[in-house]
């Protein structure tokens, strides 16, 4: 029922189908700069080094 629900906005909604294409796929309009924020990243073997 989500999937449904969601293709259905994304399909009847140009203005949805615009914010997943910018956040999910980092998409911009030409003269936009795009700017994004990463989270530091853990290092997977910090676990064991104590």
């Amino acid at each position: 029922r989500v999937l449904e629900s969601t293709l259905h906005t994304l399909t009847q909604n140009p203005r949805a189908m615009e914010r997943l294409a910018r956040e999910r796929l980092g998409y911009s309009r030409p003269g936009e700069t795009v700017v994004k924020f990463v989270s530091p990243q853990t290092n997977a073997n910090s676990a064991l080094i104590k």
